[in-house]
Formats: structure tokens, sequence, C-alpha cells
């Protein structure tokens, strides 16, 4: 498969991702967690505080142990799915609040739409696996939301699980549910049967929430995506190269705290970073301007498969915009272009 939107050669690309460990040297990355600063110091990384600083033969040992591609096994056989190399999964969006009628009409997410979810993601031959937040039930206690949604899945779906990761007690949860499936955590240790994500909270940080949910998912040996969302122009440089070396810096960060926790932990580089504008909203509608330079970024790392919004695969995202036309609004090396609105 060709990435048809790449615009920046290999050589761009090497230059990003140097850029990105100067970063990670000279800067570092917060964690907000004193036993993951503890877990890097006892490798030898540099730490002050809950800042940890990488080295670029540190970073090269930890990805020489991921793996470039891996099945997650379903709870129907049939159902699995191989993510890295040549295989790629789609799985739904996530995080819709509300739900658009037919007739231009927009409420409230409920628990009765995510069901509904559920049983479109069982009954489609083009969507693979889904699971948590396909849309946020806001009829829900927001404590245990996770359970209703996670059971609600694993009774309604027999394909992967993609599993609550709001914090580490969710990711928990998720975990421990899935082993009634499988046989308990030492099964699970044995083959990846649940995919959650943890985000980075841009510029350069992560929340102690999301450190907690990678100790989870990598100490069960479960696939984690480390993605990050930066708002070009609010959390993180407008221009396109200065973005891709912060976003590429902050996911290298936590895909080498998976291969500390545990060596071989399978691991996705993921992205869904946007543009922004002060006059609309923060958040472009046609947001997949950045994810393609970014997943390819990630190919000048060895190992590891490559995520997006809408699917996984080791090489690139997988997602689209009918709406947007690449021909007509290209990737610019100075960010999204477009007309100011009037005044």
């Amino acid at each position: 498969m060709i990435d048809r939107m790449q615009r920046l050669s290999f050589q761009d690309l090497t230059r990003i991702h140097e850029a990105s460990v100067n970063i990670l040297g000279t800067t570092g990355i917060d964690f907000n967690h004193e036993r993951i600063a503890a877990l890097f110091s006892s490798h030898g990384f540099k730490t002050h505080g809950t800042r940890v600083y990488f080295e670029e033969t540190d970073i090269y040992n930890a990805l020489s142990t991921t793996v470039p591609a891996f099945t997650v096994h379903a709870r129907n056989p049939a159902r699995s799915v191989k993510i890295g190399q040549e295989g790629f999964v789609i799985n739904p969006t996530g995080g819709a609040t509300n739900i658009a009628g037919t007739d231009g009409t927009q409420r409230p997410a409920t628990f009765e739409d995510f069901n509904t979810c559920c049983k479109l993601v069982q009954t489609s031959d083009q969507v693979d696996m889904g699971g948590y937040l396909m849309v946020q039930p806001t009829d829900l206690p927001g404590d245990t939301a996770n359970l209703d949604m996670m059971l609600a899945y694993m009774t309604l779906c027999d394909k992967p699980i993609f599993g609550a990761s709001g914090s580490g007690k969710e990711a928990a949860d998720t975990l421990e549910m899935a082993g009634i499936i499988f046989g308990g955590r030492d099964k699970m240790l044995e083959k990846p049967v649940v995919v959650a994500v943890a985000n980075t909270m841009s510029p350069l940080r992560f929340s102690k929430e999301e450190g907690d949910v990678i100790l989870q998912m990598a100490g069960w040996r479960q696939p984690v995506v480390i993605s990050n969302m930066i708002l070009a122009g609010v959390s993180g440089p407008v221009s396109l190269p200065e973005m891709l070396a912060l976003e590429n810096a902050e996911i290298l960060a936590g895909v080498v705290l998976t291969q500390l926790v545990s060596p071989g932990t399978p691991v996705l580089y993921g992205s869904s970073s946007a543009a922004s504008t002060w006059f609309t909203r923060p958040l472009f509608k046609n947001f997949e301007i950045y994810p393609p330079p970014g997943c390819s970024t990630a190919r000048i790392i060895p190992g590891g498969a490559k995520a997006g919004a809408n699917g996984w695969n080791n090489r690139r995202l997988i997602c689209w915009d009918p709406a947007w036309n690449p021909m007509k609004n290209p990737p610019s090396t100075r960010g999204w272009k477009m007309p100011l609105p009037p005044m």
C-alpha cells in the first residue's frame, strides 16, 4: 500500500527524528509518576524528579525488543486480527457525546446508543474490533460507566477488545474482565486479547493516570497504543516539522516505557494531532492532515506497529475524511492554510 499523502522524504523524516532525540535528551519528558521515574532510573536513564531524559542509544536499546507484528485474539477465534507488517485493522472512532439524527437534530448519547454501536460492530464485515467509548453514555455514572460499556461489548460482540483506558483502574478492570473470558492473567501473558490507548499530555508530559494505564497494559503484556493529540498553535508548535518532532518525542518516550516494563510487549505508534483556529473552534474537522507524516516518522524506528485514528498497521495511518481533498488542501510545512473568517 502506497502512502499517497506523504509529502516528506526519508531525509526530512530523519531530520525530524533527530530533532525528537534532541528534545528527549535536553528537555526530557515529565511522567508525573514516581514509580515510572524510578523504573527509568534503574535502567540507567537520567532523571530529575519525575522528569526523564533519554539518550539515543538507550532509546534504540529499548526499541530493539518491540515486535513488528502480533495477533489480537478474539473470543471467536475466527475474528482474531493481525496488526503489523501487511495486516491492518479498522476500528470505530470514539468519544462522541452526542447523536445526530437523520432529521438534523442532536441529542446526548445514551447507553442504549452504545449497545447499538456494539451491534453494528458485530454485524459489520468492515469493522474488525470495537469496545470502549464508541459513544459517551451520558445516562451512566461516570465512575462505573467503563464497567457497563466493557460488559456490553464483551457480551454483544465476539471480536477483539478495545479496552477502557481513562485511568489505570479502568485498564485494570478491563484486563480482569477479559481474564474471565480468556483464562486469567497467566493465559493473557502468552497472547494479546485487549488493546488500549495511553495518551500524552502535550507538551512533553504524561499524566499519572495515563502512566498507570501503560504500567497495567504492559504488565499484562497486552498491546498499548501510545498516542497524542497536539493542537498545533495551542499545545504545540504551529509549523508541521516542529510539531512532528514534538509528537515523535512524546510517543517514543511512551514506547520506550512499555519495553522497560515488559520487553516484547506489543506497542503501537499512535497519532491524531491536529491544527487549530481560535476563530471557529480549536480542532479542524479535517484532522487527517498531520497523522500521515506523523506515522511515517515512525517508520525510521525499528520494529513496532503504527496506529491512527481509525485503523492500525505497521506502516501508516488508515483513516480518511471524504470531505478532505488532499489535492486542494495539501499538507504544508508551515501548518494548515485557510482563509480567515470575516471579522
